[in-house]
């Protein structure tokens, strides 16, 4: 498919010229070719990183189909002879022909944070286990691990192995003492999935995994890329004291004269209510190989998440699966030195799911001092 048509004239005078060996002339000029954000065309109602044209891509799966992004740059230079004074024949218009598949590595822009409520299923930010006081039982209390977007993987021109990291959130309610609180140690095995969703006709903006189902053409290429497992030991604890509240009179009490009886919450009634205990680590994120930027367009898509299992020691509870979303960028210079964070003028595609996010207040990147 052609979608950029550009014309250059140069002169012979002001091209490079160089005597090769055969006695003849070569002509040389560089230039550059700038693909212009748009050229596929312009949809308002689109984000940011689904009107760029997407990068060079093939898959590398071996039982995936074998879906790529090709682009060649094929030029055609038209030229004639220099007319000969004593000749009133004019020179006829020759030309040549040259193609040459090039790579393409588009510059993206930092969207908001992806809105979790419009991927039912897809994502995984929180998790509650039991703690159990024997190996076969004996609930003691609760555990919950909860955690957010980071902020995006940037390359740029001065980054080509970027870093960004994760803060993992930890909250034992229970009556552990300190002791048994130091003795919590946590087995992380973190991993990036490259979710590519291709189709044989125009996709959704946007493609999830319940677009599976919903879309028999619609199909899924998954890909891991593993990471360094860590562990953590000597977590720094904060003690957080339990408040006993009493709830807020019901509409028809605050409505009338009489003054109702107050009643504890259901969670000062509770006989297991203790203090918690928190705690939080940070996960780096630092993939070995180069990733492609986030993008969708009609036929294909690439988006990310991390994938986290995180095992505990010290306590008898469960395993923890999270999947979390990432975004993976490509900055301009100008982007690097702007510290910019997001476009406030991306939004989300128009539909049910769009719909709901432009509902509620776009989320915002927790900024943390690097």
């Amino acid at each position: 498919m052609q979608f950029l048509d550009v014309s250059y004239e140069v002169k012979l005078d002001s091209a490079q010229r160089a005597l090769r060996e055969d006695g003849s002339i070569s002509y040389s000029f560089p230039f550059f070719f700038v693909i212009p954000l748009g050229t596929e065309g312009l949809g308002a109602s689109k984000p940011l990183q689904c009107r760029i044209l997407p990068p060079t891509f093939r898959s590398k799966g071996l039982y995936s189909d074998p879906i790529s992004v090709t682009y060649k740059l094929h030029g055609v230079v038209r030229y004639r002879n220099e007319q000969d004074t004593s000749s009133e024949m004019p020179q006829t218009v020759k030309k040549v022909e040259k193609s040459q598949t090039i790579d393409f590595l588009p510059y993206t822009e930092v969207e908001p944070p992806t809105h979790v409520a419009s991927f039912p299923g897809e994502f995984v930010l929180k998790t509650n286990s039991p703690i159990w006081k024997y190996a076969l039982g004996g609930r003691l209390g609760e555990l919950t691990m909860s955690t957010r977007e980071p902020l995006p993987l940037a390359y740029s021109p001065y980054e080509n192995r970027p870093c960004t990291d994760l803060t993992l959130s930890i909250t034992v309610h229970a009556p552990l003492a300190v002791q048994r609180l130091r003795a919590i140690s946590l087995n992380v095995k973190p991993a990036i999935r490259a979710k590519t969703f291709y189709a044989s006709e125009p996709m959704p903006c946007l493609p999830k995994q319940t677009s599976l189902t919903r879309n028999q053409s619609i199909r899924l290429h998954d890909e891991i890329i593993k990471l360094e497992h860590m562990d953590f030991t000597q977590l720094d604890w904060r003690y957080s004291p339990y408040i006993e509240t009493e709830e807020p009179p019901g509409y028809e009490d605050a409505v009338t004269d009489v003054a109702p009886e107050r009643t504890p919450t259901s969670a000062s009634r509770r006989d297991d209510s203790v203090d918690e205990w928190k705690a939080s680590v940070r996960i780096p994120i630092q993939p070995d190989q180069a990733m492609l930027p986030t993008f969708c367009r009609s036929l294909i898509s690439r988006s990310y998440s991390l994938v986290l299992r995180v095992r505990v020691a010290g306590i008898r509870t469960r395993k923890a699966d999270f999947e979390v979303p990432l975004q993976v960028v490509y900055l301009r210079s100008s982007q690097v030195r702007n510290d910019s964070v997001h476009d406030e003028r991306s939004r989300s595609c128009i539909g049910p799911e769009g719909l709901l996010a432009q509902q509620d207040e776009l989320p915002t990147y927790h900024m943390r001092s690097r």
